[in-house]
């Protein structure tokens, strides 16, 4: 029979981990139990009462962006190519614009596009295949980097890809050449032959005693290229260098002696592609047919993260070189 417990003192003790007032509440000291319960919704200020906002006079322009636009960089350029041409007695229609858009996004090119410019210079093979298709088809794409033969097939395919500025070798002339067949495309390819004028072990082009084999060969062996004409880097103008004209010179030297040798290459229809942001003007005194400028047009470049692989075969250059650069 159950026999109720006269005394608790034997009764075991709570254990230390157990705490018998868990379930109780405990309020903050500094706010009394009845005030916390019963507290009142927040009561909020009407607008009226509020501070006036700032007048628009009185707004900070601190981090409004007050870098020249696109479109009036272009503007600029264009009126110092004009500019040029007065002084050195040049037609203005006798040179043509590239604007060089390495490393700017579409976005940048759609401006420069919108304003009236269609002719726009890659130098990496990556580029130009991801931003081509992103772009009005009517764009004339003129690539002027480096190219290795083992990338030609990716130019071949793209449909408005207008001129290759680069070609050094025969190997590469014969490599684009048998790409473009592949392709079936119907139109030859322009190109242009790069002479290294300057003598600098790290740029591109062939020698300039060079041209008039070269050209040969072109004409000879390569149905889908069409030789339009050369183009060279000028050497950066410093303290030791401090005009590009030599080189400009010895480039239109190059283009005497292949008109002369063959005599259906004109001077009328050949392209000297000469002169960049930091020499264009010297480089149309000495009969610049096309300019490349970029820098000036599209701000500075911003080269980012390594971009992914198209098809992981084309890849953007492992460092930035003199060539590249100067654009």
């Amino acid at each position: 029979m159950f026999k109720p417990i006269k005394s608790t003192k034997n009764l075991p003790k709570t254990p230390p981990h157990t705490n018998q007032k868990r379930h109780t509440r405990k309020l903050s000291p500094k706010i009394p139990a009845k005030r916390h319960l019963q507290s009142k919704p927040q009561q909020f200020q009407p607008l009226s009462s509020l501070t006036p906002p700032l007048q628009p006079k009185t707004i900070s322009t601190r981090f409004m962006s007050t870098a020249p636009s696109v479109t009036s960089r272009l503007d600029e350029v264009r009126k110092q190519l004009h500019d040029a041409c007065e002084q050195y007695k040049r037609p203005t229609n006798s040179v043509s614009l590239l604007a060089v858009s390495k490393t700017h996004p579409p976005i940048a090119i759609t401006e420069a596009y919108d304003h009236g410019q269609r002719a726009f210079g890659e130098n990496y093979v990556h580029e130009l295949v991801e931003k081509a298709p992103l772009l009005p088809n009517d764009i004339q794409w003129h690539f002027i980097g480096g190219l290795q033969s083992n990338k030609a097939k990716f130019l071949a395919q793209i449909p408005n890809l207008t001129l290759v500025e680069s070609i050094d070798s025969t190997k590469l002339a014969s490599k684009l050449n048998s790409e473009l067949i592949k392709v079936g495309r119907a139109d030859p390819l322009g190109i242009l032959i790069q002479v290294n004028t300057s003598d600098e072990e790290q740029k591109g082009g062939i020698e300039p005693s060079e041209c008039l084999e070269m050209v040969q060969f072109i004409l000879q062996n390569c149905p889908r290229l069409k030789f339009k004409g050369l183009m060279t880097i000028g050497k950066i103008i410093d303290e030791n260098n401090p005009t590009a004209a030599p080189y400009f010179e010895t480039l239109t030297k190059c283009r005497d002696e292949i008109c002369t040798k063959f005599e259906n290459i004109t001077k009328d229809s050949f392209i000297l592609s000469m002169g960049m942001t930091h020499d264009f003007e010297t480089a149309i005194q000495y009969g610049s047919t096309e300019i490349r400028v970029g820098t000036a047009i599209f701000g500075d470049r911003n080269y980012g993260p390594k971009p992914v692989k198209v098809d992981q075969v084309v890849d953007a250059p492992p460092h930035e070189t003199e060539e590249n650069k100067t654009q």
